[in-house]
C-alpha cells in the first residue's frame, strides 16, 4: 500500500469514527430525554418550603423536620427558625442575620454559631435562638424582627448582616448554567466540545487567578442606605426593650491573600466578573466601617470579628465550617457575657 493510500485509509477511518461518535451522542440525547426528563416537581417533605412574607425570598414554613436546603439537612421549629423548639430561660438571646448566622457551611444543627453560643451561655440560664434567614439583607432583618422576633420578647438581639447588602450594591451575579447528568454523558463523546470547553475554562481560571485589581464598578453611595437601615434596627430594638448587639461581618481578607484563599473565592469571581479581589476587600472593609460607626455613634455593644477566623475555616468567601462557627461563637460569647453582666448589675 502506497503512502497516499495509507493516508486515505486513515482519513476514511477517522471519518467513520466521527460519524459513529456523532450517532452515539444523538442516541444518548434521546436516552437522556427518556431516562432523565426535566421536571420541576419536588417530592413532598424533601425540599425546605418557604412562605411569602412580601419581601425577599420569603420565610420558612414552621415545623419542617430534616428537610433539604441546598446541600444540607435542616429542621425548622414551630417558629420557623432553624433548630429545636424554644425553651424559655431567665434570659433570651436571638441571633439574626443572613446565611452566615443561619449556619450555611456547618455540617449539622449543633455546629452553627448560634448553637455553639447557646452552649457557652447555658450556664447563665440563657437561651439562644437562631432566627437568621439565608438571603436576608439588613432591611429583611428589620422586617423579620417586627414580624416574628418581637413577639418572642428577646432580651438581647445579635445582628450580623451585610453580605446580601453588598451583593445588592454591586451588579447582579452572572447565572452559571448547570448541565444535567444526561447532557454530561453526551459531552463525553463530543470530544471537540470537551476540548474547547476545557481550554476556555483553563483560560478563565488563569484570568480569575490574576484578577487582583480591576475596574470594580460599585455604587458606593448605596452604603449610606445600608448604614441608615442599621441605625433603624438599633433604634427599633431599643424602643421594643431589646438590647441590640452588632457584629462585623467575617472578612476573608484580614490576613494576606494567598492561592488557597483565591480558590475559595473562585465562585464569586466567576459570578461577578466586574469585581477583583481588591474590589471584594474594599466592599467588606466599607461594610465593617459602617457597622463600627453605627455601634460607636449609638453606643451599641459591638462584636468585632476582625481576625476571628482563619482562612482555612471558610467554605467560600463568607461561610464557615464547623470549627469556624465555633470560633465565631467564642468571640460573640465574650462580648455577650459582658453585656449580660452589665444588664444584671443594672449598669
Amino acid at each position: 500500500m502506497t503512502r497516499t493510500q495509507k493516508l486515505f485509509a486513515v482519513l476514511i477511518g477517522l471519518f467513520i469514527f466521527v460519524a459513529v461518535v456523532d450517532f452515539s451522542a444523538k442516541l444518548l440525547k434521546l436516552g437522556r430525554r427518556a431516562f432523565f426528563p426535566r421536571s420541576t416537581d419536588k417530592q413532598a417533605g424533601e425540599e425546605a418550603v418557604r412562605v411569602p412574607d412580601g419581601y425577599e425570598r420569603g420565610l420558612f414554613q414552621p415545623g419542617q423536620t430534616n428537610v433539604t436546603l441546598g446541600a444540607y439537612k435542616v429542621t425548622f421549629n414551630s417558629m420557623g427558625f432553624r433548630g429545636p423548639e424554644s425553651v424559655r430561660r431567665a434570659k433570651r438571646v436571638v441571633c439574626m442575620g443572613d446565611s452566615v448566622s443561619f449556619g450555611w457551611g456547618a455540617s449539622n444543627e449543633d455546629s452553627t454559631y448560634p448553637a455553639f453560643l447557646g452552649k457557652r451561655l447555658a450556664p447563665l440560664d440563657v437561651e439562644v435562638i437562631n432566627a437568621a434567614m439565608p438571603g436576608s439583607a439588613s432591611i429583611g432583618v428589620l422586617s423579620l424582627y417586627m414580624s416574628r422576633v418581637l413577639p418572642l420578647k428577646p432580651d438581647f438581639v445579635v445582628v450580623m448582616v451585610g453580605w446580601n447588602d453588598i451583593y445588592f450594591v454591586i451588579h447582579p451575579p452572572r447565572k452559571v448554567a448547570v448541565k444535567s447528568l444526561g447532557n454530561m454523558a453526551c459531552d463525553i463523546f463530543d470530544t471537540t466540545r470537551v476540548l474547547k470547553e476545557a481550554a476556555t475554562a483553563a483560560k478563565r481560571r488563569n484570568a480569575i487567578r490574576d484578577r487582583v485589581t480591576g475596574g470594580d464598578q460599585v455604587s458606593w453611595e448605596r452604603f449610606d442606605q445600608y448604614e441608615a437601615v442599621l441605625r433603624s434596627i438599633v433604634a427599633t430594638m431599643r424602643h421594643n426593650h431589646s438590647t441590640p448587639v452588632l457584629m462585623t461581618i467575617l472578612n476573608l481578607f484580614d490576613s494576606p491573600l494567598n492561592d488557597p484563599k483565591k480558590l475559595v473565592m473562585h465562585p464569586q469571581l466567576v459570578a461577578w466578573p466586574d469585581l477583583s479581589y481588591d474590589g471584594w476587600k474594599r466592599l467588606t472593609v466599607e461594610a465593617n466601617n459602617r457597622i463600627r460607626r453605627v455601634a460607636a455613634d449609638l453606643k451599641a455593644p459591638l462584636v468585632d470579628n476582625a481576625n476571628c477566623v482563619g482562612g482555612e475555616h471558610f467554605t467560600d468567601m463568607c461561610h464557615l465550617d464547623d470549627k469556624g462557627n465555633e470560633l465565631l461563637a467564642d468571640r460573640a460569647a465574650k462580648t455577650l457575657l459582658e453585656v449580660i453582666s452589665r444588664a444584671a448589675g443594672g449598669q
